[in-house]
């Protein structure tokens, strides 16, 4: 279950990243890189570069929830074993606290009106607050995994795997073990 809920958190946390992250980005580097103001053509290439840096910098970290997803689903469910729990807890709190910052306007509006006004003045906050516990959550999660998971986790996922021994040569030493 809760394999399941930290999956749908990192989904989660990448449309959050592209819908909510992106665009801020994109306009940081946008601006920050202002390639037309520059007075001369070294100094334009010079900038241009560095904000082809910042692009691939920022795609990398953008896509890290869909990365780590992705990783997850080809190793299967001994990659999550190692996870913190207290991470993996802190990811899915913050999904879920993103799904009801995009619930609650619809709720509130059926609602009559009722708190409109209250969460009007909080929603990107909430929004924004949502985002940082999910990425923090998933950002701990992922670099504080441990390389082996337990050993009594490990016998529940692992398979029996049945060993068939047979000893043939020579014959004084023939054996038959199962």
């Amino acid at each position: 279950m809760s394999r399941t809920a930290y999956l749908a958190s990192l989904v989660v946390l990448q449309l959050a990243l592209m819908s909510e992250v992106t665009p801020q980005v994109a306009e940081f580097i946008r601006v920050h890189a202002a390639i037309l103001h520059a007075w001369d053509a070294p100094t334009a290439m010079l900038r241009m570069a560095v904000a082809g840096i910042a692009m691939l910098g920022a795609t990398i970290v953008l896509a890290a929830p869909g990365l780590a997803f992705l990783r997850h689903h080809q190793r299967g469910g001994l990659r999550f074993l190692g996870l913190p729990s207290w991470a993996v807890c802190c990811a899915v709190a913050g999904a879920l606290l993103f799904v009801l910052a995009f619930v609650a306007p619809h709720v509130f509006a059926f609602l009559a009106g009722a708190g409109v006004g209250t969460w009007a003045a909080v929603e990107q906050s909430v929004r924004d607050a949502a985002i940082a516990m999910m990425a923090g959550g998933a950002v701990g999660a992922e670099l504080l995994r441990r390389s082996v998971a337990p050993p009594h986790l490990l016998q529940e996922c692992m398979p029996i795997r049945h060993v068939h021994v047979e000893v043939v040569h020579p014959d004084d030493l023939r054996t038959r073990a199962v």
